[in-house]
């Protein structure tokens, strides 16, 4: 009777383990160590970087031309931009695959600080009008790195029960980007006559955004942060990976 007792313990203890195990996290970390790599915490930094970087470049594109008198050069950008954003964003997912999401949304951010430095630039130097068309087309580059990276970190820090919470927090956050973006500009401008965005604006900018394209340098990768299931994915594998959606399936 003891031994069978013995063994229904023992059921229990490795039962208990096992669910255990389930509930934890990767690893115990003390105080504010165990705040950092919270799932949710890394969200906020992710969307404090879209803030920053597409979330201000959004709230100066939005004054017209770039806040230029002459709006057919941030025109031509966009015209860029765009172009280039959609044909580089195929290519973004294996790319982020080779060098994980932190470093591609670090990549990615740099573009948009160039487009704002190249804003400036074109302020002070009228000529330096292809510099900004030339940022545009890098920009739409890093565009699609970005945002590739920040779907996959969005999925990634994530459990399905909190998706919507973390999307939810994502967006909220990244939006704030353009309205504390034009507040700034409204602020600096209001008793202004000049059709036109002073540098004190492009410079107030352009320092936030260099803020948020240091911001990946602080994040902890997504296998830190939640339990990997499953077997370690060949680097082959991982870049060409996504061109199996558009092989033919087999009939059933």
């Amino acid at each position: 009777m003891s031994s069978l007792a013995a063994m229904s313990v023992a059921e229990k203890g490795e039962r208990g383990s096992e669910t255990s195990f389930i509930s934890l996290p990767v690893t115990q970390r003390p105080g504010l160590k165990d705040l950092y790599y919270r799932p949710v915490t890394q969200v906020v930094m992710l969307g404090f970087v879209c803030f920053m970087c597409p979330g201000l470049y959004n709230a100066l594109n939005g004054l017209g031309g770039g806040g230029r008198v002459d709006t057919s050069t941030n025109a031509n950008a966009n015209a860029t931009h765009y172009a280039t954003f959609a044909f580089f964003a195929f290519f973004a997912g294996p790319i982020n695959n080779i060098l994980g999401p932190r470093l591609t949304l670090l990549i990615g951010s740099t573009g948009y600080a160039l487009t704002i430095g190249s804003y400036l630039a074109v302020n002070n130097h009228p000529s330096a009008a292809p510099f900004v068309i030339v940022a545009g087309a890098i920009q739409g580059i890093c565009a699609g790195l970005l945002w590739t990276a920040q779907g996959s970190m969005m999925l990634a820090y994530s459990t399905e029960s909190q998706k919507g919470l973390f999307i939810g927090i994502f967006w909220s956050i990244f939006n704030l980007g353009s309205v504390v973006g034009a507040s700034v500009s409204l602020g600096q401008n209001f008793h202004s006559k000049a059709n036109a965005v002073g540098n004190g604006t492009y410079i107030g900018f352009l320092i936030l955004t260099l803020i948020g394209v240091f911001i990946p340098f602080l994040m902890a990768e997504p296998n830190t942060t939640e339990r990997r299931i499953g077997g370690e994915i060949g680097l082959i594998a991982r870049a060409i990976g996504p061109l199996a959606l558009f092989a033919p399936r087999r009939p059933r």
